[in-house]
């Protein structure tokens, strides 16, 4: 099973000022828990639950038509249409969806068709699916917790129908496998009633975690840039301990973007979260602080969340701010709130969620933002109906590349812990460089880590890969060959091997200076590819908005239109690794060789940091 980590670096600011060249204060990692140790219960044999399932569809004229949709000089070329249009054009055929309705009805079960005709919840009591699938539930009650998992247990009841003999997912009942083309036989409820209200505890952790020696970390560098600009007066800005919003516009490009007319109230932002909720408190802090617009926050709950999520998480926070900080006036900005499952629902229902901005499948985002990422070697680990892979990854691709037809560009962060990702969260059978998923997809653009130096006019003295080993911190951009994907037609043949590489480009991730970020009543610096996503994201959807405003269809599918561009719209990342040392419990320290930056595009940067007034009017 997978359960997806935030790609994160909290940095807790302490109770007394901290000086410059000190230390951080102690840093957290999200992990999460799976309910594999809980209790276990007998549910309520009404209680109504949904499970997912694939419609038949043709994936291969799909992801022919995104191909085309996506890619500069195609003569479909960035034709776009509504999620609804789309959904009936390239999703399952009125035949399907009725063969699948007609069966489920006679079973017992309610159909509700996803817009974008790629799957349907099938919702019934427990006792109807314990008849239909043949064997009894697996009943997790909600353990006290926190949603987003950053304190411990997750307060979500899991419904599991497992296969006795093999311990996983059981088959696809006759009686639906004539009618859907993959089933999910899993269902994750959120219960507010057992989450805990409020900002979630950073456990403090020791700064010095290096494996490989004793060596004393380096001093954290501070923020040389100037001007600041609209910056309140709190220990982590007059320390210099972050970036403020108007430094990363001016050196990323966004400020000129915006003098050249582009407005950030116009785009149009979506951040999936899984299992993260907010605190509107901390919204209006950021923007009084750094003198941006505060934008309405408009919820949208999935599958399994029957009410907002009450614990606060640093990661939402950050997601929102980062849009916040880009965008400058942004009126609204969209929020996924979807369970944090172990089988992937919760990314499908968010995604799928997400292109239907306006409740009407007529209105799609201009840009879609996930901080989220698990290990791509995990998704082999489960067989279902005699074929290795989760079952969710088919379908979540088939989401990802409708994407790009309804105009909507995917963002994922790359993933904090270099090129040792598996093994860093656990899985230790491999040596090799790894990387994450979804960020290894080809149908996304994958948004990795630098480390920023800035001087008079904020401009940019230097910009390396992000890895702060050498601070003290087991932190980095993770970056490498997918084992899952073969090179899209969109990416160089530059290397040896035929794989998809990530991330395709990279921006601010560091600790220190890094991002600001409002959190349990206090202005911080934060650090990791989530911020870096989001980021990236809304100056995409600033670009959407701008070619909007002027008659011309959003940019979509993101990465053909990228990697097409000269090399002057990127700054090329030249210096540094990913490399992340990381100790076998009671055997070697593992040192994955890979992987360093070099002239051009290579594993840790992709194309490089962008230069977002260079693509203006790309």
């Amino acid at each position: 099973m997978v359960k997806l980590i935030a790609a994160s670096l909290a940095v807790l600011i302490a109770a007394v000022s901290v000086p410059a060249h000190a230390g951080p204060s102690p840093v957290h990692e999200a992990r999460y828990a799976t309910h594999g140790s809980m209790p276990r219960a007998t549910p309520d044999p009404a209680m109504r639950i949904t499970l997912f399932a694939g419609l038949p569809r043709d994936s291969e004229r799909l992801a022919a038509r995104a191909r085309a949709v996506s890619t500069p000089g195609s003569s479909a070329y960035r034709d776009i249409a509504t999620l609804r249009d789309v959904g009936r054009a390239y999703g399952g055929s009125a035949r399907a969806v009725e063969r699948l309705r007609s069966t489920a009805e006679s079973l017992g079960i309610s159909v509700e068709i996803d817009p974008t005709r790629l799957f349907a919840r099938l919702t019934a009591p427990v006792a109807t699916w314990e008849r239909v699938l043949g064997v009894g539930v697996t009943y997790t009650p909600a353990p006290k917790g926190s949603a987003s998992g950053e304190s411990g247990p997750q307060p979500y009841a899991t419904y599991d129908f497992i296969d006795a003999a093999t311990g996983l997912l059981v088959a696809t009942p006759k009686s639906l496998a004539a009618v859907v083309e993959e089933f999910i036989p899993a269902a994750t409820m959120y219960d507010p009633r057992q989450d805990i209200p409020g900002p979630i505890p950073l456990t403090p952790a020791s700064r010095s975690i290096l494996p490989i020696d004793d060596t004393t970390p380096d001093p954290w560098p501070v923020n040389k840039g100037s001007p600041l600009g609209r910056a309140c007066d709190v220990p982590a800005v007059t320390g210099r301990q972050l970036y403020t919003p108007r430094q990363t516009r001016d050196v990323y490009g966004t400020s000129q973007v915006l003098r050249k007319g582009a407005r950030g109230s116009d785009a149009r932002v979506t951040i999936v979260s899984l299992g993260g909720g907010f605190e509107q408190t901390e919204i209006t802090a950021f923007a009084d602080c750094f003198g941006v617009a505060d934008p309405a926050i408009k919820v949208s709950l999935g599958t399994g969340v029957p009410s907002t999520i009450v614990s606060a998480s640093p990661e939402t926070h950050l997601d929102l701010q980062t849009v916040m900080g880009a965008l400058v006036d942004a009126r609204r900005i969209d929020l996924v709130q979807a369970v944090n499952d172990d089988y992937d629902v919760g990314m499908i229902d968010g995604f799928a969620r997400a292109l239907d901005r306006d409740g009407k499948a007529t209105t799609s985002p201009d840009a879609v933002s996930l901080s989220y990422d698990g290990c791509e070697l995990n998704y082999t680990q489960d067989f279902q109906d005699g074929v290795q892979g989760f079952p969710a990854m088919p379908l979540l691709e088939d989401v990802f590349a409708m994407s790009g037809l309804v105009g909507t560009s995917v963002f994922i962060a790359s993933g904090d812990a270099g090129s040792s990702l598996c093994q860093i969260i656990g899985d230790y059978g491999t040596q090799q460089a790894t990387v994450s998923y979804p960020g290894s997809s080809p149908w996304v653009t994958v948004v990795g880590g630098t480390r920023l130096r800035l001087g008079q006019g904020n401009a940019r003295k230097d910009e390396v890969t992000w890895n702060d080993v050498r601070y003290g911190l087991a932190g980095a951009g993770t970056g490498g060959y997918s084992k899952f994907f073969d090179r899209p037609w969109y990416q160089p043949g530059v290397f040896a091997r035929d794989q998809r590489t990530v991330p395709d480009v990279a921006v601010l991730a560091a600790v220190y200076p890094g991002w600001p970020l409002s959190y349990a009543g206090v202005i911080q610096s934060i650090g990791g590819t989530s911020g870096s996503s989001p980021f990236t994201a809304a100056n995409i959807a600033l670009l959407s908005a701008r070619e909007r405003a002027r008659g011309r269809p959003p940019i979509g599918f993101a990465n053909p239109w990228l990697y097409a561009q000269a090399a002057g719209s990127f700054y090329d990342i030249r210096a540094g690794d990913n490399q992340v040392p990381v100790i076998v419990p009671g055997e070697f320290v593992n040192v994955p060789a890979c992987c360093q930056a070099t002239r051009g595009f290579d594993l840790v940067s992709g194309l490089g940091a962008p230069r977002f007034e260079r693509l203006l009017g790309r």
